[in-house]
């Protein structure tokens, strides 16, 4: 255990405790409905799943549809005329859709269905994003939790090591005692690490379940 992390029980180390940075003030306040709705807002696998748009396509061949069209032409009998002969056309088409042969309320069924199918997709999508971001923000609570208890326990145990350091000189303790402590300083420095490790892990957990996880 004296080589736990090759620090040498005669010297002195200063371990500083990180400062509270911008990441654990992000979800600060925030309850679960909130975090719920910005995992809506932002989840690619949920906005892309609707088929509106192709209903609203397939419909609108019921309508009457008019298009305008614009046309300039030139002709010439030699090179060095080409633009004495000037030609401009206008024209308006307008399209009532009387009969289709029934390929427009085919389309309207089939996009029908597709809208119904994505509707339960989006549901059952809804249902995961409700799961994901329930857990994802239980567990990061937990963690911030097991990081402050490592922190407490961390700076407890340095006091110990530095009071039995002084009774060791002192005589009241023996060099047995003076290694225990330090084992146990260093078991509370590992076990701080480590919490400081999974609460970054549930943190990116979390933003990457409200759809807020990037490159940056």
């Amino acid at each position: 255990m004296l080589s736990y992390l090759s620090l040498d029980i005669n010297s002195d180390y200063v371990y500083a405790l990180p400062e509270e940075s911008e990441e654990d003030t992000l979800f600060a306040g925030e309850d679960y409905n909130q975090l719920y709705q910005t995992a809506i807002e932002n989840r690619v696998d949920y906005l892309s799943q609707s088929s509106e748009n192709q209903l609203t396509i397939a419909r609108s061949n019921l309508f009457p549809s008019l298009s305008g069209n614009y046309r300039f032409s030139t002709s010439a009998t030699s090179p060095g005329n080409l633009f004495d002969r000037k030609t401009y056309s206008l024209g308006l088409s307008l399209n009532i859709p009387i009969f289709s042969n029934w390929g427009t309320e085919y389309a309207i069924e089939s996009a029908n269905v597709s809208l119904k199918n994505s509707n339960e997709d989006m549901l059952a999508t809804e249902r995961q994003i409700a799961t994901d971001v329930k857990n994802a923000s239980l567990d990061l609570q937990t963690s911030k939790l097991q990081r402050d208890v490592s922190k407490k326990a961390l700076l407890s145990a340095k006091e110990s090591w530095n009071i039995k350091k002084e009774s060791y000189v002192l005589g009241a303790a023996t060099y047995i005692d003076l290694q225990q402590t330090y084992n146990n300083y260093l078991q509370s420095l590992y076990s701080n690490v480590q919490a400081q490790y999974n609460y970054y892990t549930k943190l990116y957990t979390l933003l990457n379940a409200i759809g807020k996880l990037n490159s940056k």
